[in-house]
């Protein structure tokens, strides 16, 4: 694998209104914030790929370690979930099953969320 560059920093994101403070949230529109900023942080992590993933490489504990995480507890569960749990498992069988590539970079792209039908669904059936 070839040496890691330095990755953009995600400082300026702190910056935008997606991520100022918001108070006096519902449940559901704290989940929208979460997911949105996690889609966000993904996009300064865009040369991430399952091989980091694997490897743990620098860039991998880059996206862990950003401080970021710390505007938004939730967005961070999502994105290390999306990363390792989904990507991870998925990427095991990507090599002999090609039509799971076309998720698998939907997923690190942050463009499908694993977690998101099940927690929405869950969140419409029993409006915890």
């Amino acid at each position: 694998m070839e040496t890691d560059k330095k990755l953009l920093s995600t400082l300026p994101l702190l910056t935008t209104p997606l991520f100022q403070p918001q108070y006096s949230l519902t449940r559901e529109e704290s989940l929208k914030y979460s997911y949105e900023r996690a889609g966000a942080i993904s996009k300064n992590y865009t040369e991430l790929t399952v091989d980091h993933i694997h490897a743990l490489t620098p860039k991998f504990w880059d996206m862990t370690r950003d401080e970021i995480v710390t505007r938004n507890a939730g967005a961070y569960i999502l994105l290390a979930t999306q990363y390792n749990l989904a990507a991870g498992t998925i990427a095991q069988f990507s090599h002999e099953r090609k039509d799971l590539q076309g998720l698998l970079k939907k997923i690190m792209g942050f463009e499908v969320s694993y977690v998101h039908a099940a927690v929405i669904g869950n969140l419409e059936e029993n409006r915890l």
